[in-house]
């Protein structure tokens, strides 16, 4: 009795103590709106926005993650902020990343003071358990970059790259769609908006075959809308997304083909078509490499043909993929894909050069560009330096040996999670071993070796476009262990 009363007690101080830092928090707040309105009256309408924001996604919290999903292909779209009480400050802040900011501060401030405070805290340390293993890894690599600031010729430029992009890439793309998305309707609305933007990148992509003339080889590339390329202008920008784009698309189809609505199943599949061709059309030898990535592991993980089968099936694919080994020859011997060749091969080159200077922890995390700008060999013939092409050139040189085998372990642990949770769907499924195994774990480990494949030749390493479909596929493994039911749901 006195033991139950105590615990009250407790509870009940507890309860007072959090009353009291809010109403702390929201004197604080006021006040600092107060001042802000008298000091710089031209922003008080810009701080009074951004608060509104904030609340509304601490309301509801999948606005911001349908947002970021909206954005994250289209990375050059930015706001631009230069404050004139900030002499020197020039900021552009792609859009994509201000939303994840803005989300990830309300979901915190939720976390503290909204009323799931304790379920969230919950869901953290379920979390936490559930990631142990990639969280060690990722804490170990990031230990290491740390050191390797030791050898950097700029330290503070080095340690903010720590912080973004390596810790942003985390706690944005990483930690934000694992703790917002929960069910299945949350899920399937996620599943959607991806979709949604594949469908977007498609239409831009195939618009920017028409008037293409004088060029070697017509190819898909982003385009210009009033001015302004809000993907950029390389065309591996395209294939990245709609790489993570076409096994949503078939997680649909999955789905479909499970609640035997055979239209519906040939209508998705349709619709991947001009995705796929899309995809292809871009010409991207790494877009190219992660497609059959993907398709590999969906044939040996969903289809299992038989050897007849699978003659059958590669005469077909070959048939149908024909007209762009052509174009992919075309380019090879032109002016342009010669050039970027040896691009790629003196990047190469130089990176091992870099990397045994200091095997052991590299030249300091982020020091590749400003490093290869001082060698006069590849800035005579290319210009403006370029990121190195593919994660490995990229931390060897600028983490060394334990950089690479430390990143490389917090890869492997996130794979053998989305092994693990396709393992045991197999293994409790109730599908009869027929011809298809449709466990939509499978559609989301082939979406992971796809676009990490991608990233062995591409520098988009770090950003959203990347981690963001991770983000969400680990949710969705999450999801399996909470108890969510694989064989309802289209996220399994």
């Amino acid at each position: 009795m006195e033991l139950t009363q105590e615990i009250t007690k407790k509870q009940a101080n507890t309860a007072i103590l959090q009353q009291q830092i809010k109403l702390l928090a929201a004197c604080i707040g006021l006040s600092g709106l107060f001042f802000f309105g008298l000091t710089l009256p031209q922003w008080y309408f810009v701080g009074m926005s951004v608060a509104l924001l904030v609340a509304a996604l601490a309301r509801w919290p999948m606005l911001g993650l349908v947002a970021m999903t909206l954005t994250v292909a289209f990375i050059n779209l930015e706001v631009h902020w230069s404050p004139s009480f900030f002499s020197g400050v020039d900021l552009n802040v792609p859009i994509v990343d201000l939303v994840a900011l803005l989300t990830f501060i309300a979901g915190s401030l939720r976390l503290f003071f909204g009323k799931e405070r304790q379920a969230a805290v919950r869901a953290l340390h379920v979390m936490r358990r559930q990631y142990r293993v990639p969280m060690f890894w990722f804490g170990v690599f990031l230990g290491v970059a740390l050191l390797s600031t030791i050898n950097a010729p700029e330290p503070l430029a080095a340690i903010k790259y720590i912080l973004r992009p390596l810790l942003w890439f985390v706690a944005m793309y990483l930690v934000i769609p694992m703790a917002i998305i929960t069910d299945r309707r949350r899920m399937s609305v996620m599943l959607a908006t991806f979709v949604f933007v594949g469908f977007a990148v498609t239409a831009m992509g195939l618009a920017s075959l028409y008037g293409q003339h004088d060029v070697a080889v017509r190819r898909v590339v982003p385009i210009a809308i009033a001015g302004v390329f809000p993907m950029g202008t390389n065309h591996n920008q395209i294939a990245e997304v709609l790489l993570a784009t076409l096994p949503m698309m078939l997680l649909w189809a999955a789905y479909t083909l499970r609640q035997d609505n055979h239209r519906g199943y040939r209508l998705v599949i349709l619709t991947m078509l001009p995705v796929a061709f899309t995809l292809l059309a871009t010409l991207s030898r790494a877009g190219a490499i992660g497609l059959a990535v993907e398709a590999v592991v969906l044939l040996a993980l969903v289809v299992r043909p038989k050897p007849r089968q699978v003659v059958i099936g590669a005469t077909l694919i070959g048939a149908l993929l024909l007209p762009f080994a052509g174009s992919f020859i075309r380019l090879a011997k032109a002016e342009a894909g010669q050039s970027a060749n040896e691009n790629r091969l003196l990047l190469t080159e130089t990176a091992l050069t870099m990397w045994q200077e200091h095997p052991w922890i590299g030249n300091g995390i982020g020091s590749f560009v400003p490093l290869l700008a001082l060698d006069r060999r590849y800035t005579a013939k290319f210009g403006e330096p370029l990121d190195a092409h593919g994660i490995i050139q990229k931390l060897l040189p600028e983490t060394g040996l334990f950089g690479l085998v430390t990143f490389g372990l917090f890869w492997v642990s996130l794979l053998q999670m989305f092994w693990r949770k396709y393992a045991e769907a197999r293994a409790h499924s109730k599908l009869e071993p027929r011809t298809y195994n449709l466990e939509p774990s499978a559609f989301w480990l082939a979406l992971f070796l796809g676009t990490s494949a991608f990233q062995l030749f591409g520098t988009s390493y770090f950003i959203g476009r990347f981690w963001l479909p991770v983000g969400v596929g680990l949710a969705a493994m999450a999801m399996s262990t909470r108890g969510q039911k694989l064989s309802n749901s289209v996220i399994q």
